[in-house]
């Protein structure tokens, strides 16, 4: 009985499983230092800006974590300032989001969990029964709402911890 072989040297045929095992762990390590390093100030960057805009306050963030393992966003010191003098509006010590994996794949955002540490919100209602937060309910009428629809959000467990609500009538 005759043995057959393979035409292809045994040394190549050896290393051509390792090849691709070794590109895939390369490019794995990359994005995920990627991840973890250079998305959190691009997020920081991108999240200070936009808010900011959006809100018409000034909006800080001291630190951004972002885990691509576990899928969560840690975002520390988030002070949003009350728009027409220096205190705070809103304040967060600590804002932890965890998303489910089944939110990567569509227009859908769905939280597994959020948590908010050190919580407080000054509200101000001023001489003419306008509040500081009165601008942020004003509908923009040159904003249209988009022919898809607004997209999906679910949000299964939400924790405030040390919460406070300051109200004043000036």
């Amino acid at each position: 009985m005759k043995l057959i072989t393979s035409s292809a040297p045994s040394g190549w045929r050896n290393s051509l499983p390792k090849k691709p095992r070794i590109w895939s762990a390369a490019v794995l390590a990359t994005l995920t230092i990627l991840a973890f390093f250079g998305l959190a100030p691009l997020v920081k960057s991108l999240l200070t800006k936009s808010l900011s805009a959006t809100l018409h306050r000034d909006v800080s963030i001291q630190k951004v974590r972002i885990n691509p393992f576990i899928l969560s966003v840690t975002i520390t010191g988030f002070p949003i300032k009350d728009r027409e003098t220096s205190e705070s509006f809103v304040s967060l010590s600590e804002i932890f989001l965890n998303l489910e994996s089944s939110s990567a794949l569509g227009r859908s955002l769905f939280l597994k969990e959020a948590r908010l540490s050190d919580a407080s919100i000054r509200i101000v209602r001023d001489q003419d029964y306008s509040y500081n937060f009165s601008d942020l309910l004003a509908m923009d009428p040159s904003k249209e709402s988009s022919p898809a629809g607004p997209p999906l959000f679910s949000l299964n467990s939400i924790q405030i911890a040390n919460g406070s609500v300051d109200f004043r009538i000036s």
